[in-house]
Formats: C-alpha cells, structure tokens, sequence
C-alpha cells in the first residue's frame, strides 16, 4: 500500500497524477473516430472477372474454372466458390479467421496473376478486393433532373464524383445508372464485300490509326525537345476519315463502309428516385475513416457544389445516409452514460447520506471514463456501439473499490484514528480485498475481449475497454481516494440529529436487515430444502435459458428497408426498370409511412440487370407508432403471392459491403454434377 500511503502524505502528487490521466483522455476525446460497428476484418476475399458478352457456361468454364484450380492450393480456405453470370465472374473465398485478411489478399493476387494467362484474352483485368466492414457503402447520393442520359451522366461524373473524391476519409464512389458518351461504327455489310475488306481490317485500322506514341527527342543545340506522334482522332468526322488499304492498295475510309455516330453507351444499370430517372453515387469510406466525419464532409462538398448542378438542369438528393443513425445511436448511449453516472451517484448520496463521502465517491467516475478515452485513442478504437456499451457498463463498477475504501477509512475514523492515520490504515486494511475485485473482474472481460470466431472480432475492444477502465478505477481508489478521504473526512460527519432523508433510509436498511435476517436463519436451520430450492432454481434458469431466442443482432429501426425484386434470369432492363418502378410506385401510395423509394438495377460487382433493390424510406421514429419490422411484414404481405418474380424485404445491411453473400438467414446451397437434376 505504499502508494495510498504516498498519496495521502504528497496530495498535490496524487492530483497530479490523476490530473495527468484526465489531460490525455481530453487530449484524445476529439480525435476518437465514430461509427457504428468496430472496425473487424472478416476473412473473405472476392475475385470479380468481367469478359464482355460472354454467356454463364463460358464464365464457368474459361474463366471460373482456372481461377479455382489455381487459388484451391492455398492453405487455410474454409469455402471456395464462385458464381458465373452473363459477362461476370464472382468467385469468393472464406478463409480461417485465424488466416491474416491482408497476406491472403495478397496471396490470391498472385495466384490470379499467375493464371491471366489461361483466361480469355478479351476479359478486362481481375479485381481482387478483401471484404472490408470499415470500407462500406456510408451513404448514397441521386443526380436527377430533365437532362438526357448522357449529359446527367457527365455531370455526375465531372462535377460530383471528382469533387467527392478529394474529401479525405472517401474510399471510393461507385456510378449506378450512368450511360457515358460512345462512338458506334455502325458497319455496311455489302460496302465492305464490295471492296474486298473484312471486319478485322476496318477494327485493324481503328487501332492502329488512332494511337498517340512517343517518337524520341530532337536536340537543337543546348535544349532538346520530346516528340510526340498526335493520332487520336477527336470527332466522328476524323474516325469517318481514317483509312482502310483494300485490294491492289486501294484508299478506302470508314466513312465509306460504315456509318460514324456520336451516342451513348448501352444502358446496363438503372437508377431513379420517387420515380425519376437519376444516377447514384454510392460513396464508400476508406477502412478506419470516421463514417460521421466524412458524411459530414460530403454534405459540405454536395452543398457548394448545388448552385453548379442546379445551373446545369439538375438536383441532388440523399436518399441513404448512415451517419445521422450513428449520430443518434452514439448520442444515446451518450446521454445514457451520463444519466447513469448521475444515478449512481444519487444511490451513493442515499446510502451514505454523506456529501464529503458521496463527492470522493462521485470523482471515481470521472476520472476513470475521461482517462479510458485516452486509452480508446491509443488503442485504434471508436466510439462504436462495442466501446460505449463498456463505458456504460463500467459507470456502475467504477465507484465500487471507492466506496469500499471510503466505508473503511469511515470505520477507522469511529474508532478515535485521526484523519491522516484512518485513511493510510483503512486502504492498507482493505486494500488486499479491493485488488482482489477489481482482478476478478478484469478476469472475467479480458477472455471476453479475446474470444475466437467472428463475435470474439466484435468484442475485443468491449472487452479491453471496460478491462482498462475499471483498472484505472483502482488506481483511482489507491490514490485520489485515500487522499481525499484524509482531507474531507471527519468523524463528526454523521454527528448530530439525522435528517429526515437519513432517518427514512435508517428505517428502510433497519428492515430490509431484519428481515434478511430472518431468511437466512430459516435457510441455515432448513438446509436440505434450501438445497432444493437452490437446485431447482438452477435447472429452471437452464430450461428458461433454452427459451430465450437468440440472433447477432438485434432488429434497428432506421427508417428504411430494402425490397429485392428478382426476375427470372435473362430478363431485360427495360423489363426490370419497368416492373421495379411500378412496385416501387405502389409502395410510395399505399406503403405505411412510406416518404419515397430509391430504385437502382444492374449495380455491384455482379451487375445482374434482372434484380432491382428498393430502398424504402420511412418518416422518422418520432412520427410514428408502430416499428420498422411492421412496415416490413405489411410489405411481404402485399407481394407475396406475385407471380414471375421472387421479392425479399430485408433490413439495410449495417455491416454493408459487396462480398456476394446474400443476408437471409436460412440458406440452402444445393450442389451436384448434373445441372439439370440441380435445377429440378
């Protein structure tokens, strides 16, 4: 106890050290990051492989198959499979959790790699992307306006998306919905038999004509110059120009086999919000970014950029954001962090009716949560539902070593000590007992911080979290504690006539002593019935227990939900567009609560155009009496018996991300030879 003991006799020294705590901890708050979820790495790794044109069994066969043969040597693969569409390949890989997220990444980049040369030459280049919590879609943003495709396109590229991309913490910004500017050759069959030539020569001539290559330097004396061979075309007229040699060396242009015109690509994504035609930005945040700081940032830029789109023809809508649900899940917690400690300080003040007491008490408190701040900074933590769930926890941990302390030193000054020797005898008394409990504690959160499998991922930094705090608590109750209690405390604090609050607890703690008097003497001379009931008590907490139902998470009311339409494959877009916006007109009429909807098709990695996502938006909590789970089920209610298409209503995914997992929570995946017994 030789610290308690220096503390007592150097009291500007245990201010100080405390002091020094609360100034990291004030230093640190600002800087701590918030978001929702702790920043967890999942082990899954994706490869996405486009191959123009190319149907199903082609992605399977020259392109699924040598991906997998090539990544199935590695070692710690729990699941391998891969998912062909038309024109994309999607092969995703489960690892071991205990296999480092950003070496098999790298791993799988190579084995790609290595096999680039098996693939189909026409395939545009592998992606290979890590499943990534803290790089999650945070919010989405809907150009829409009277402008024609391309031109809405254009503006949503050159104007919002490059201005986005400069805010630091933005990851990425993904277009849904955008059709840019394309040169279509379109070809004359009988003009190019006519003169001998074929498709590959006019495509030969495209190439080789319109090209820009360096072509050396020249050397005037003392400067030099860098040459440059300028043979990019610039318009439709210098492509119709560009010449074919044909038979006998013949001069022949594109413009006389084929016919040059400046239009759009073809529409492969579709997006629309409140039935709009529009295109969507779905803004990812980089991996450890504060979600809320960087939502706030891009509103700024979305603000000083608006005077420019709405000069254009254009407007901007936010139709998804998460951080105002952070925002107000953190500012909860927050409140409740401080309505607890000021609960728990009132609970002090009743059972000892002592100010003096219930202050020392009270700075415990404090002290401990600030100093843990320094200790969530340090560590790379946010403040996340995990690590303000232990600051919560820890409110009402964190005055127990100090009111043991104080109850001590409090005896010691009855029996005549002054208040110097109470306060060094009763910590040096107790002291043993106080380690002892704070130990058992921390005993208990450190395994939880280092559990296995992915909810062990989620609660390491609950877990060191409330570890760290109710260790400074201890500190607290070894320094601070004792030296206060030398300062403040005095024998004669309950001398005199209680008062009237002292008096009623007096009464109230005189029968609730009574009476566990009486129960405990009736469990000591009825001991086998005692034993019953303890016994039976313990079996029906495991019965009970069984009934409890259980899930990750539990369900959130954020104000949205999204509706999967999927139609049969092989359906078109126009198809889809129309059917998703007919369904999504319905909801916006007739849905209860319903403030609009946000349609996007064809987005993702997989881009399928048969499969249209829904967001529905709801009005605020506030304003209305039933939960977003009602609004969901009326939903499934209302289209579950459409035919020609499958519709699911699922919350919006927290944890986000594009790992091609779907979020249902029964899955079956059947598996077998013969595709045709599959389909069966």
């Amino acid at each position: 106890m030789k610290l308690a003991d220096i503390s007592i006799r150097r009291p500007v020294f245990a201010i100080m050290m405390i002091a020094a705590l609360l100034v990291f901890g004030f230093v640190s708050y600002p800087k701590i990051g918030v978001d929702l979820f702790p920043n967890v790495e999942f082990p899954f790794v994706t490869v996405t492989v486009m191959y123009p044109g190319a149907d199903p069994a082609s992605m399977e066969s020259k392109v699924a198959d040598p991906l997998e043969e090539a990544i199935n040597t590695m070692s710690g693969i729990k699941v391998l499979k891969s998912i062909s569409l038309e024109s994309v390949t999607q092969v995703l890989i489960q690892f071991h959790l205990e296999v480092d997220v950003d070496t098999a990444v790298q791993d799988v980049r190579d084995r790609v790699s290595s096999t680039l040369r098996k693939l189909p030459a026409g395939i545009d280049p592998p992606v290979v992307q890590k499943f990534d919590v803290g790089a999650a879609p945070i919010m989405s943003v809907a150009l829409s306006g009277n402008l024609p495709a391309r031109e809405l396109t254009r503006l949503a590229d050159d104007v919002v998306k490059s201005r986005v991309q400069q805010i630091p913490g933005v990851g990425a910004v993904d277009l849904v919905g955008g059709r840019d500017r394309e040169i279509h050759v379109l070809l004359d069959p009988n003009a190019l038999a006519g003169r001998g030539l074929t498709v590959q020569d006019l495509i030969g001539a495209l190439q080789s004509q319109n090209m820009e290559l360096p072509a050396g330097r020249i050397e005037d004396g003392q400067r030099e110059f860098a040459v440059k061979t300028k043979g990019e075309v610039k318009s439709t007229k210098e492509i119709a120009d560009i010449l074919i040699t044909g038979i006998g060396g013949a001069r022949v242009r594109v413009g006389d086999v084929a016919q040059v015109e400046d239009g759009t690509a073809e529409a492969r994504s579709h997006s629309s919000m409140n039935g709009a035609s529009a295109v969507a930005l779905v803004i990812r945040k980089q991996s450890g970014s504060n979600t809320v700081e960087v939502a706030k940032e891009v509103h700024k830029a979305l603000a000083a950029i608006d005077p420019i789109v709405k000069k254009a023809g254009a407007r901007l809508s936010v139709p998804t954001d998460n951080a105002p649900f952070i925002e107000h899940s953190i500012d909860d917690v927050k409140f409740d962090l401080l309505f607890g400690a000021l609960l728990a300080v009132i609970v002090i003040m009743f059972f000892l009716h002592d100010f003096r007491a219930t202050l020392i008490s009270a700075v415990s408190i404090p002290a401990s949560v600030i100093a843990t701040f320094a200790f969530v900074q340090v560590m790379g933590f946010t403040f996340n539902n995990m690590t303000m769930l232990a600051l919560s926890l820890s409110i009402g941990i964190l005055v127990d070593d100090a009111i043991v302390v104080i109850e001590n030193i409090h005896r010691h000054l009855e029996m005549g000590k002054p208040p110097l020797k109470a306060a060094a005898d009763g910590t040096a008394e107790i002291g043993l007992a106080v380690l002892a409990t704070t130990s058992s504690i921390v005993a208990v959160f450190v395994p939880v911080a280092v559990m296995k499998g992915i909810i062990g991922r989620f609660f390491f930094q609950f877990g060191m979290t409330v570890s760290f705090a109710v260790a400074v608590s201890l500190f607290v109750s070894f320094t601070l504690t004792p030296m206060m209690s030398s300062r403040l405390l005095r024998r004669s604090s309950h001398a005199g006539r209680p008062g009237f609050m002292a008096r009623i607890s007096e009464k109230l703690f005189g029968a609730i002593d009574r009476a566990y008097r009486r129960i405990l003497g009736a469990a000591l001379h009825h001991r086998l019935i005692t034993m019953i009931v303890a016994v039976l008590a313990l079996v029906g907490s495991f019965a009970m227990v069984a009934q409890v139902k259980s899930e990750f998470m539990p369900p959130e009311d954020r104000a949205q939900f999204q509706l999967t339409v999927e139609l049969p494959t092989g359906t078109s877009l126009e198809t889809a567009r129309k059917y998703s916006e007919v369904v999504a007109e319905d909801l916006r009429k007739n849905g209860p609560g319903v403030v609009g909807t946000f349609v996007t098709i064809g987005g993702g990695a997989q881009g399928q155009v048969n499969i249209g996502q829904i967001q529905v938006l709801l009005v605020s909590r506030t304003k209305r009496k039933y939960h977003q789970e009602d609004a969901m089920a009326w939903v499934r209610e209302r289209y579950k018996g459409t035919k020609n298409a499958m519709m699911t209503v699922n919350p919006i995914s927290p944890i986000g991300g594009d790992s091609g997992f779907k979020q249902q929570p029964i899955q079956f995946n059947i598996r077998g030879t013969n595709m045709a017994e599959i389909e069966k």
